[in-house]
């Protein structure tokens, strides 16, 4: 693993040589963004995590390019300063953003499960395209804002509806979304205040992530992304209900996300799409098809997006692993296996018979799946 340092200050780059000359990565320092382009034109690295604050080219000037000439590099800013305007901008170029001082350890581990996603994917074309994917260039905004607000003692529902206000056409999708019949109980909500009342602030907040990741997929010819994003919505519900209520915001996410990465295989070939298109089984999963033509298949395309998302580990294996019910059974039943059930249900698919056996729910199994026919 390659990874490239950039910051003006020549302290501190000898500061993090020291922190983290254990590893076993490469490492490379540049004291400029010019320097660091240099380089990068000589040597090939998977992560460059630059400063923000640069004479000349500023952190985000430097990602932005290159976002462009190296769309394979995971881009991330490490910054003392605060600017709200400057991680606006950031924001759109970097995949992920630590303040200093960071502890070795956290970025140590954020690098090294990236980069064990990648080495997932055989096909260079498949990590050059999740690289540099612009409209999913970094975690869904608004629902990264309402996380932070959420850790503040004092947050309302007023100041929750001010965030999601920011986008008008946020906040029609999310209403249209809560008078659907999945979530309106028959009332149909008028204001975003309500809607956040009526439904809970971690309904609004999968009901957000959803909305906001959804909003930014281009058209697929011959794919229904809105009869897709409807499995997600059923399926997070659903699932929702087989979990104890400690478990159940992390299983609405694991069920509206867990598709996310079919959207991601139109963007590696729109070509090999066409034929999945043409080839694949409605209603199955098609995993192997996936394998054959993108030498990749969506739930590690993922998995790799939502590591450049700084998502939880343990969300995203749950993601990673919802067509697993073997490994699924390796642990407690919790939200990959709640969604793996769900997802099969709502496709009219049998479920694994051994993973039945393991937690001992035929009786539930059958009782979810009449439930499923509501959905």
């Amino acid at each position: 693993m390659k990874v490239m340092f950039v910051d003006d200050e020549i302290m501190i780059l000898k500061g993090l040589k020291r922190a983290f000359f254990r590893n076993k990565w490469q490492m490379l320092f540049a004291d400029s963004a010019d320097k660091a382009l240099k380089i990068l034109a000589q040597e090939p690295v998977d992560f460059i995590i630059s400063d923000m604050r640069m004479p000349g080219m500023n952190g985000a000037e430097l990602l932005e390019e290159v976002a462009i000439l190296h769309p394979h590099i995971v881009r991330i800013i490490l910054s003392g300063h605060s600017d709200e305007e400057a991680a606006k901008k950031a924001s759109f170029v970097a995949h992920q953003w630590f303040n200093k001082p960071c502890q070795p350890e956290i970025l140590e581990q954020v690098l090294n499960h990236i980069y064990l996603i990648r080495r997932s994917l055989p096909n260079p074309n498949v990590q050059q395209v999740v690289g540099k994917i612009k409209t999913l260039p970094s975690p869904p905004k608004v629902y990264m804002s309402l996380n932070a607000s959420l850790n503040d003692e004092t947050v309302d529902m007023q100041k929750i509806a001010r965030i999601i206000a920011e986008q008008p056409a946020l906040v029609a999708k999310i209403l249209q979304l809560t008078n659907t019949s999945f979530f309106s109980n028959g009332k149909q909500v008028e204001s975003l205040t309500e809607a956040i009342t009526r439904l809970g602030i971690d309904l609004v907040c999968c009901i957000v992530i959803a909305a906001e990741t959804y909003a930014k997929i281009d058209d697929i010819p011959g794919y229904s992304i809105e009869e897709e994003q409807n499995h997600c919505l059923s399926t997070a519900r659903l699932a929702a209900s087989m979990v104890e209520p400690s478990l159940r915001r992390e299983t609405i996410l694991v069920g509206l996300l867990h598709n996310i990465g079919k959207f991601i295989l139109y963007e590696v070939s729109p070509q090999a799409m066409s034929v999945y298109i043409e080839k694949r089984i409605v209603g199955a999963d098609n995993i192997e098809l996936e394998q054959q033509l993108f030498d990749a298949d969506h739930t590690q395309l993922a998995g790799y997006l939502l590591h450049l998302w700084n998502f939880s580990y343990k969300l995203i294996e749950n993601i990673v692993l919802h067509h697993q019910p073997l490994k699924l059974s390796q642990g407690d039943f919790g939200s990959g296996a709640a969604v793996y059930i769900a997802s099969r249900l709502l496709r009219k698919q049998k479920v694994d018979q051994t993973f039945i056996e393991h937690f001992d729910i035929a009786d539930k199994v059958e009782l979810w799946k009449d439930k499923a026919t509501d959905y």
